[in-house]
């Protein structure tokens, strides 16, 4: 007769051998653990070559990353125009690459940076919402409704004080000095894109260049005036 002991083991479970798809599917993962790893060893590289001046580091990190920013931002922005979210992914860009000396190895670079640009999404929505709001009064309705419905209207504004005033002013004035030190075509090509708000093929008509031309020009002014302006404003 069996034992108590010998009655209350555990049966063995039995595992399903490892079929050819598993294997297939473990090697797969592996490669792609291991091509992110190097994808991160040579981020942190350029980073090092970038901070030391080395301007085709600069570029290669922007080149590795373009995609992955825009592809970030894009679902965050779904109402933008494709230049205005060129020009997020490129203000974004530019952003981190001014600020490299803050990035710690002890993340990935794209971790990093996707912050960065995932908080320039989040700035330019803001200031989307802000420029948006109405202050025309709200259609007519009961006054239970209103009272319920004018929470959304009471909008403190503490932003309207002479102080405020004052710092913005001064912060026009040295965006504005900086421009002024761009070249004559830089110059031209930020104003008819920020200040006249022109798109991408209207600066392009206007002042007879090549689309590629005009987004390289924009591109290297807004890096020029951010260089500039680093640690101003």
């Amino acid at each position: 007769m069996a034992t108590k002991k010998e009655r209350t083991a555990p049966t063995a479970i039995e595992v399903a051998p490892e079929s050819e798809a598993d294997r297939r599917e473990a090697r797969a993962a592996e490669a792609k653990a291991a091509a992110s790893k190097q994808k991160q060893m040579e981020d942190k590289q350029l980073v090092r070559r970038a901070r030391e001046g080395d301007q085709l580091a600069f570029n290669d990190l922007v080149k590795r990353h373009r995609h992955g920013v825009e592809r970030l931002i894009r679902p965050m922005v779904r109402s933008a125009s494709s230049d205005e979210l060129e020009d997020l992914v490129q203000e974004a860009l530019t952003k981190a690459m001014l600020h490299l000396t803050s990035y710690s190895e002890e993340y990935a670079f794209s971790t990093w940076l996707y912050r960065i640009a995932t908080n320039h999404a989040i700035d330019y929505l803001r200031r989307r919402k802000l420029n948006a709001f109405s202050i025309s009064a709200p259609p007519p309705m009961s006054s239970h409704r209103q009272e319920e419905e004018g929470r959304e209207y009471e909008i403190s504004d503490d932003s309207w004080v002479p102080d405020d005033v004052m710092l913005a002013s001064e912060r026009t004035a040295l965006i504005e000095a900086a421009i002024e030190e761009l070249p004559e075509n830089y110059k031209k090509i930020i104003r008819l894109r920020h200040n006249d708000d022109m798109e991408y093929e209207e600066i392009a008509r206007v002042l007879g260049l090549p689309m590629g031309t005009v987004k390289v020009h924009l591109h290297r002014a807004r890096a020029a005036l951010a260089k500039m302006l680093d640690g101003k404003i």
